[in-house]
């Protein structure tokens, strides 16, 4: 790695360790219950609504865990911690599959999304942040492109999955699977490029003996959080993602089950969830890569504009017309959500403070539970879930107001 300019620098196999990290957690903690929650109501005898208050529950604590993360994180660095998680998980979710009452399924999945969250979310970040400076949207977004890509993939393999094995072993195949991250994490991620003779985004300058010149770091303020928490900036960039999650976690953790209930066959509602989450993945990559060309904060709250729009949309939507308008607008915008989060700490923040920041920014997406609790609340009362819909759009309308108007911090 260090000296020489390699043809491919290393923070990119980073990113694509991050990829399929995000691909898999993703996937086993959110989009392939997509597949996997009428089999659990219907061979355990549980309600919906059972268990989107599981989903919930485990959403709350595994952000809670993210600060507890971020904090291991700055101390051992991201390799073995993610190893470590890897290993967890894959048991973690194969048990699920045996869980026999709705209480052993909240531990479970609780346990999971802890466990996930130590190969994920800020932990990933982190290892794809110390990389990169001036690509830092466009690495940071084909990482997540492994979240939305698993909810084009994970579902569509779960049910084939549980259709040919049947529900516990599905669940232990994809557990197995989570197991083999492990020894790809423990080959692959590195910490920091300074060790290793290189600097973010390339090779070190050589010296005039042909050694590398020394880490050439860019100069940067440190923020503490107490500092970071005296700014407009960290509460808007917080409450804007708490706001827009809200829709992202209720609308596509239950986005087949939604085609169903307006007249859909199975297959067509995975087909369509399936087009949804690879827009979703694409667009990732496209918003994070505009935030490295533009102002990130006018980038976010256009793409929140386009997300309420999709929702109205989707209120709406009872045929194919509709439906494709749905998958259009929303797909490619709810994309750049998780994506940009990131990116904006960091922007905002600096490099070398974005793992200490990050712990908190994950505390406000507590509040995108309340869209599991939406879900389940609006279909219960009505049958439907359009008025969780039409939330989740004002919702998103709030948001961007918010980051239209969020201002670079000063100390």
């Amino acid at each position: 790695m260090a000296g020489s300019s390699p043809k491919i620098f290393y923070g990119w196999y980073i990113v694509a360790v991050a990829f399929i990290c995000n691909f898999m957690t993703a996937g086993t903690h959110f989009y392939v219950f997509n597949s996997f929650m009428e089999p659990l109501a219907q061979h355990r005898g549980w309600a919906r609504e059972q268990i989107n208050y599981g989903l919930s529950l485990g959403g709350v604590i595994g952000l809670m865990a993210q600060y507890v993360h971020g904090t291991l994180v700055m101390r051992f660095g991201p390799r073995i911690y993610m190893g470590i998680g890897a290993v967890l998980s894959g048991f973690t979710f194969a048990a699920i599959g045996l869980a026999q009452s709705i209480n052993a399924f909240y531990l479970l999945y609780i346990s999971l999304f802890v466990f996930n969250g130590a190969f994920c979310g800020i932990v990933a970040n982190t290892a794809v942040n110390n990389w990169f400076v001036k690509k830092r949207g466009t690495a940071l977004g084909i990482s997540q492109v492994g979240i939305s890509l698993s909810g084009a993939l994970l579902p569509v393999a779960g049910m084939m999955l549980y259709r040919s094995l049947g529900l516990e072993k599905a669940f232990m195949v994809l557990g197995g699977a989570l197991l083999l991250l492990s020894p790809l994490c423990l080959a692959v991620i590195r910490d920091r490029p300074e060790k290793y003779g290189l600097r973010p985004d390339g090779p070190l300058p050589l010296a005039e003996n042909g050694s590398p010149a020394g880490p050439d770091a860019e100069e940067e303020p440190l923020w503490t959080v107490r500092q970071a928490a005296r700014t407009g900036a960290f509460w808007k960039v917080g409450l804007v993602y708490a706001l827009a999650m809200m829709g992202v976690v209720g609308v596509m953790s239950q986005l087949v089950p939604r085609f169903t209930d307006v007249g859909f066959s199975r297959d067509a509602a995975l087909w369509l969830m399936g087009t949804t989450a690879l827009l979703g993945a694409a667009a990732k990559y496209l918003w994070g890569f505009l935030c490295d060309r533009f102002e990130p904060r006018r980038v976010v709250g256009f793409m929140l504009l386009m997300c309420a729009a999709g929702l109205v949309a989707g209120v709406f939507t009872r045929g194919f017309f509709t439906a494709a308008i749905f998958v259009a607008l929303y797909g490619f915008s709810m994309g750049g959500v998780l994506a940009t989060l990131p990116v904006m700490t960091a922007h905002l923040f600096g490099r070398l403070s974005f793992t200490s920041i990050s712990r908190f920014m994950a505390l406000f997406l507590i509040l995108q539970n309340l869209g599991f609790v939406a879900m389940g609340f609006s279909f219960s009362k009505t049958g439907s879930y359009d008025w969780a819909y039409a939330f989740f759009a004002l919702a998103y309308l709030g948001a961007a107001s918010l980051a239209f108007s969020v201002k670079p911090p000063t100390r």
